[in-house]
Order: C-alpha cells, then sequence, then structure tokens
C-alpha cells in the first residue's frame, strides 16, 4: 500500500493500522489517547490493593491492557518523530511515571508537565473531597527540540481555562456533547507555537474533535489528525472546512 503523505488533513481509522503507512518525520506529537479510568472496586496497582473511586473504564479491562495499547502507539510514533522532536501527552498524573519509562525504552526524554486548571471544573456535591480540577500533559523530547519562549508572561507551567460549554462545545446529532473531553483550542495553539515552527508537520493519533488541526491551520503547520470514530471524525472535517484566510493573512472563523 502507497505511503501516506500529510498535508492538513483527517484520515477515518485505527492509528496502529495508519501509523505504520506514514513516511513523514514528525516536528511535534500532539494527543489527547484513550485513558484507563477507574471504577469503585479493588485493583492491584504496582502489587498493592486500592479501592478506587468511581468513574468509567475507557476502552480498557485492566491497567496492563491499557499500558500494552499505550507502549504500541507510542513505539509507532517514535519511529516517525525527528531527531529534534516532541510529543504531547494528556495523561492521568497518576499513572505517569509509567508512562515515562515507557517513552524512555523509545529515546524520547521526559521534558516537563504542563497543567490546565480547569476553572469551571465540576464541583463536590458530596463535599468529601477536593474538586477535580487539574488536567495533566506530560512533555517529551528527541535531541535539539524546538522550544519558542515566548513573553514572560506565557510561559507558565500551567494554563487557567474552563472547560468547554454551551456553543463553544461541539454537539452530536441529538443536541449534546458531541466528545466528553474536547480541549480549549487557546491551549492547543499555545503547544503549537511553543514547540514548532511554520510549516512544521504535527500529529495528532487521536485526533478526538481536530482540535489540533485546526490550531494548525490557524498557524500554519502542516497536521494529520487519525480519528476511529466516524462521528468525531466527520465533525472534525466540517469543523477544518470553517476555518479561511482572510484578506490580511489570518486564519479565523467563519
Amino acid at each position: 500500500m502507497a505511503k501516506i503523505k500529510i498535508k492538513n488533513e483527517f484520515i477515518l481509522g485505527n492509528c496502529l493500522d495508519i501509523l505504520e503507512l506514514l513516511d513523514e518525520q514528525i516536528d511535534l506529537v500532539l494527543t489527547d489517547p484513550p485513558q484507563y479510568r477507574l471504577i469503585n472496586k479493588n485493583i492491584k496497582f504496582n502489587n498493592r490493593t486500592a479501592f478506587v473511586r468511581k468513574a468509567d473504564f475507557d476502552l480498557f479491562d485492566s491497567y496492563k491492557e491499557f499500558t500494552i495499547f499505550t507502549e504500541k502507539w507510542i513505539k509507532l510514533v517514535s519511529v516517525l518523530m525527528k531527531k529534534d522532536s516532541t510529543m504531547y501527552i494528556s495523561y492521568a498524573e497518576q499513572f505517569s511515571n509509567d508512562l515515562i519509562n515507557i517513552c524512555k525504552k523509545y529515546d524520547l526524554s521526559y521534558f516537563d508537565t504542563f497543567y490546565w486548571h480547569k476553572t469551571n471544573a465540576v464541583p463536590q456535591v458530596r463535599k468529601r473531597n477536593f474538586c477535580s480540577s487539574i488536567e495533566t500533559t506530560l512533555v517529551f523530547n528527541k535531541g535539539n527540540y524546538t522550544f519558542n519562549f515566548l513573553k514572560q508572561n506565557e510561559m507558565h507551567d500551567f494554563m487557567e481555562l474552563p472547560i468547554l460549554v454551551g456553543k463553544k462545545r461541539l454537539k452530536n446529532k441529538y443536541g449534546g456533547t458531541l466528545h466528553p473531553t474536547q480541549k480549549p483550542l487557546k491551549l492547543i495553539k499555545h503547544f503549537v507555537k511553543i514547540s514548532s515552527n511554520i510549516g512544521d508537520t504535527v500529529l495528532d493519533p487521536f485526533s478526538g474533535t481536530g482540535t489540533t488541526n485546526v490550531a494548525c491551520k490557524m498557524l500554519n503547520r502542516k497536521c494529520l489528525g487519525i480519528e476511529i470514530n466516524e462521528e468525531y471524525y466527520l465533525a472534525s472535517v466540517k469543523r477544518l472546512k470553517q476555518i479561511n484566510r482572510t484578506k490580511s493573512g489570518v486564519l479565523g472563523w467563519i
């Protein structure tokens, strides 16, 4: 099968299959992969048994299955990354050490952790715990990576932004939330500005609603988004078409 050339587009399919068809070297990987979400049950983690709070499993029946999947896609992506590239991965902080160890196997060095403070996080109704208002993104580098230092007040290791609500969140055909973890465009643009340059090639193997592609088009980068969910894929394609170039050369929404 012919190799895929990256422009600024989406591909519908499983990234574990698609990544093997790419022959271009990547400057920046930016993604929010499927997560391991816990439910109320006793589980074994690092040889200890713990009772964990209620949430949902994303796709995985066990933590081991999750880590195997994570290593598979990271291995495939690492082969495509240039020797001076960067990768941002949204990842649960309690599992970050395991992610760091996986990446180390594929010559990806841990660089830093970035924190998104959700200023409108879901309140603690039972008032028996802290509000979960932080989302972590781990940053990994290869070699002499790109790091565009912006203004001092823009280079903190956190950003305060609300969770997208109302008209800012994409809707499904029933008028409900299309994607549960749609990221703010401002956050993704921030990462793209810092860790890539105009004309660079960006990859998002779990593109969801296409925010990475939108950010890259607005900032004049090439980006390939891979998405396995057809509803998300179709919404992403439509969303990207809503970006146009104005007379001033600035990309924006129409």
